[in-house]
Order: structure tokens, then C-alpha cells, then sequence
């Protein structure tokens, strides 16, 4: 049975294509490049914040009719990097995985050491690429798209308020009901208060010329730039800011025209405990290095010594002193309030 789906471009215009639940994502490539002439090695479509493989079909993904892919020309040449790189690119590369999550709060320091491999091969794992901890050109690309997907630039995000209804945000915006419930993918007219709507700017809504922002632990200039799709100029430019320094607590103006998005989710952490292994085993390691109380390496592994560190920290901290590593624990790992972090930056 074909159904229509909707591919964006990155311009904000959208191609609608009849097909099937059983075509693959290399159908839908080669269908784009007839339309658009771009070859398929030089695409990649994305649905629900993930990189579609060719091989796979639509029904793999869940895609049904009405539903929108976000197409991604590779625009970037990066050289590939393993265990051993150092330099500019590896920096970059971490950067990236911070702003996916898959890094942070491990250092930005350039070097392509375990704990880079690691959060690459966890990104690797979750987008459906060779696990192989070797940052190639489809990982790569995979890691450049997150500005395409955190920043769509053809809608905002609306917070329904009591007494709306389709018809009347319809028409505050000046669109239809027809292309609200296409554009989220509703198959009738409920909606409920603090529901978040997708809105298309072809409305003519005229968004705010800019938000602001908390810088938090970990922020550069450059992250803050890439995670709301503008520049480090245009935000030093709003701010008044003579050079790249920025600190922990500070409230920055962001030029973007999407200040309605919502922040990102908050990082779900499991608990942990002695014996087990991986990348949040490292996190909990280098959050520990970074209150003074693990003397050793960041290799991933809870043992004895990581043990010993967790329960001294929750010592210090007031905490039930178990060696387990808790929603309590991980909330303090990361509280960093009681830190000048003016006298910390000097």
C-alpha cells in the first residue's frame, strides 16, 4: 500500500514522495537523486534524531504515512582518526560527542585516548555504524549532522495553552489545522495543555531576535555556537564580549530564531556499583578525578579503587556512604555551585 512521506531539505523545503513501508532508505536516496541530482553516497536522511542506513526499509524505522525525513548533504572532508590521534581534529571530534552526550564530562584535550573510543564506539553503536572505535567519513558525517537535527529550520515549537484548540492556533498564526496535524503527525483534533505543537514559519511568525542562555560546566563559546546553529562572532557580538572567556553561571544572548525549542532532556544516568564496566563507568571515574579523589586511571572499570573514591566522596559530602553510585551520588558529581568558579578561572 503506498503512503506519502515528506523529505526536508536543509533550505526548509519539503518533497513529498509516494512509497512503501517495504522500499529501503536506498529506494528513498535514489528517488532524491533523480528529483535533486545529488548522488546517494552524498546523502544522509535522518528520522527521530538517528542516521538511516540504506540497506534497511522504512518499516524497519517505523515510518508511516506523513511522516517527515530530514535530508543531509555531506558537506564536511575530516581525516579519519583512532586510538593514538592527537591534535585540532580529535578536539573537534570530542566536541562533537559532547554535544551528543556520549562525552561529557571527560576532558577536551585533543588526545584520542579509551575514553574518546569509548563514547565513539557508544555513538557508533546507537546510530547503527560499524562498531569499530575508528572515526571514519560516515561517523563523521553521522557527528556533523547534530546541528541539522537539533536545529530544523523550517518550524518552531508552540506550548499549547488552556483553551487552545487547533483551529484557534491555526489561525493565530495564520496557518491551517490540516498543516499543523501534518507537521505532527496527529490523526485527529485533541490536544492537551502543555502539549509542544510544531508551528511552520511559512506562517509568518516573526520569531524573537534572540534567547538567553546558561553557560554550564563544560560550555565553550564554540559548543554553545554549534549546539544553537550560529557563530562565535554573533554571539560575542551580542554580548559585548571582547574575548572566547565565558563562566559557569553566566547569561548569554543567543541569536537564533528558534528560541521557542525546548532544552534538550536532561542525561539519564544508571546506577552503578563495584564490577560494573563501559563509558558511564569512565563518566563516573573522571567526574572523580575532577573532585580530587580517584589517584587513578579513567579506564571504565568499577573496582576496588573506584570503589574506595566513591565512598570517600559521598563522605564528604553528606551522602549515605554505600560505594553505590545513585541518583543522589550523580546529582553531586555534577553539582558544582560550591565552586568560585571566578577565583577557579583566574
Amino acid at each position: 500500500m503506498f503512503m506519502q512521506i515528506f523529505i526536508r531539505m536543509l533550505t526548509g523545503r519539503a518533497i513529498t514522495l509516494e512509497v512503501e513501508q517495504r522500499n529501503t532508505i536506498a529506494d528513498i536516496m535514489a528517488i532524491m537523486q533523480r528529483i535533486e541530482g545529488i548522488p546517494p553516497e552524498q546523502q544522509r536522511l535522518h528520522y527521530n534524531n538517528r542516521v538511516l542506513r540504506a540497506d534497511r526499509t522504512l518499516a524497519d524505522y517505523g515510518i508511516r504515512g506523513d511522516n517527515t525525513l530530514t535530508l543531509v548533504g555531506i558537506k564536511h572532508s575530516r581525516p579519519t582518526l583512532r586510538m593514538g590521534a592527537r591534535g585540532e581534529d580529535v578536539r573537534e571530534l570530542q566536541e562533537l560527542l559532547v554535544l551528543w552526550g556520549y562525552y561529557a564530562p571527560a576532558p577536551v584535550d585533543g588526545i584520542f585516548g579509551p575514553l574518546t573510543q569509548s563514547a565513539v564506539m557508544a555513538f557508533q553503536r546507537d546510530q547503527e555504524i560499524a562498531v569499530d572505535g575508528i572515526v571514519g567519513p560516515i561517523t563523521w558525517n553521522a557527528l556533523l549532522s547534530i546541528h541539522d537535527i537539533l536545529r530544523p529550520p523550517s518550524f518552531f515549537n508552540y506550548i499549547v495553552q488552556p483553551g487552545d484548540s487547533l483551529w484557534l492556533i491555526a489561525q493565530k498564526f495564520g496557518t491551517t489545522v490540516d498543516i499543523l496535524k501534518s507537521l505532527n503527525n496527529l490523526t485527529g483534533d485533541m490536544i492537551l495543555t502543555g502539549q509542544i505543537l510544531r508551528v511552520p514559519y511559512e506562517a509568518g511568525v516573526t520569531p524573537p531576535a534572540y534567547f538567553e542562555y546558561t553557560v554550564r560546566s563544560g560550555d565553550s563559546l564554540w559548543l554553545i555556537a554549534q549546539l544553537f546553529g550560529t557563530t562565535v562572532d554573533a554571539i560575542k557580538a551580542l554580548n559585548g564580549l571582547t574575548d572566547d572567556m565565558i563562566l559557569v553561571g553566566q547569561v548569554l544572548k543567543i541569536p537564533d530564531e528558534f528560541a521557542n525549542i525546548p532544552p534538550p532532556p536532561p542525561i539519564v544516568r544508571p546506577t552503578l556499583r563495584m564490577g560494573d564496566t563501559g563509558l558511564h563507568v569512565a563518566v563516573l571515574q573522571a567526574q572523580l578525578h575532577f573532585w580530587l579523589f580517584l589517584p587513578g586511571p579513567v579506564d571504565g572499570i568499577f573496582g576496588p579503587q573506584t570503589q574506595r573514591a566513591v565512598m570517600a566522596f559521598q563522605r564528604d559530602h553528606g551522602l549515605d556512604v554505600d560505594g553505590i553510585v545513585g541518583a543522589m551520588t550523580w546529582e553531586a558529581l555534577f553539582d558544582y555551585s560550591s565552586i568560585d568558579w571566578n577565583h577557579a578561572n583566574n
